[in-house]
This record gives structure tokens, C-alpha cells and sequence, in this order.
């Protein structure tokens, strides 16, 4: 995670030092070190944190390998469908959800909406905390490799965890 001037520096050696008191493996990197983990970043950033264990997987390849999965294991995808409500026996799981005028009778029933996985969750009796957040995702053609490490501004973490869902 790289920072642009003192400021969000500060804030984000702040941020580093209490995730380490968490237990996360962070490197704090002054401006020039940065370059020695990846060349191709400018040389005016103030510094910036490396958290080796951080990553992710390309959302889409994910999703897909996880459709086959739930495909080959007996699972039945609804897809476009709005779930309006579950029926419930007064036990856990609900007996299935109601979508767009049908009732699926099932003993299991995964909630695969994303960022309205909340909203669907209250329609079946249940919390989930997650709530819609704006952001943007850029895919491209594959790449020879530009980086090495997955790079991020650290005011993307202020919006993130901010409480407002803008």
C-alpha cells in the first residue's frame, strides 16, 4: 500500500502499527525503498506498508471455478431471479427461498448476491453485514507482468472503511 505526502503516510503507519498489534505481518517502506519492491512505481510516493500475506483472486475466474464446483456437486444455479422471501419450518436453514412467483425446496441455499448479500440475507430471516459500496474493478486482457505485488493507494482505505456507503 503506497502513500502520496506525509499526511496519508502518518495515517497509514498508524493503520500498519495496530494491524501488527493484531497480528498481521506488515513491513513499513520508506519512499525510497519502494522501489526495490517494485521498480515500476513513481519515485515521489512518501513511502508506503508491505503486507506479504495479502492478495486476492481474479473475481470472475473465481466465480466461475466456483459455478462449475456448485454445478458438479448437484447444486441448481437461479440466475436473474429476485428472492422475495423464504419459507421456514422454525428450523435453520430455511426450507428454501420464494424468487419471482416460485418456492425452491432446499436444505441448503447459498446466498451468492454480492454486495446486496445483506439485503437478500434480511428477506430470508437472517443478517449478513454486508452493504453496497461504490467501486471500481478494471479488467484487461492478460499481461506480461508490470508488478509484482498487488499496489494500492492508502486513501483507498479511508473510503473503504469509512461509515457512509457513497
Amino acid at each position: 500500500m503506497v502513500a502520496h505526502g506525509e499526511k496519508e503516510l502518518d495515517a497509514l503507519f498508524t493503520l500498519a502499527e495496530s494491524q501488527c498489534q493484531l497480528g498481521a505481518h506488515v513491513e513499513l517502506v520508506a519512499g525510497g525503498a519502494l522501489h526495490e519492491l517494485e521498480p515500476a512505481l513513481t519515485e515521489d510516493l512518501s513511502g508506503g506498508a508491505y503486507y506479504e500475506q495479502d492478495c486476492q483472486v481474479q473475481p470472475m475466474a473465481a466465480v466461475d471455478f466456483l459455478v462449475r464446483q456448485f454445478g458438479a456437486h448437484g447444486g441448481r444455479l437461479v440466475r436473474g431471479a429476485e428472492v422475495v422471501g423464504a419459507e421456514h419450518d422454525g428450523r435453520d436453514p430455511p426450507l428454501g427461498p420464494h424468487h419471482d412467483g416460485h418456492r425452491c425446496r432446499r436444505t441448503c441455499v447459498v446466498n451468492a448476491s454480492g454486495p446486496w448479500a445483506g439485503e437478500v440475507a434480511r428477506r430470508l430471516g437472517t443478517d449478513i453485514p454486508v452493504e453496497p459500496r461504490r467501486g471500481h474493478v478494471l479488467v484487461t486482457e492478460p499481461e506480461p507482468p508490470f508488478v509484482r505485488h498487488k499496489v494500492y493507494e492508502a486513501g483507498y482505505v479511508s473510503t473503504v472503511h469509512d461509515d457512509g456507503t457513497a
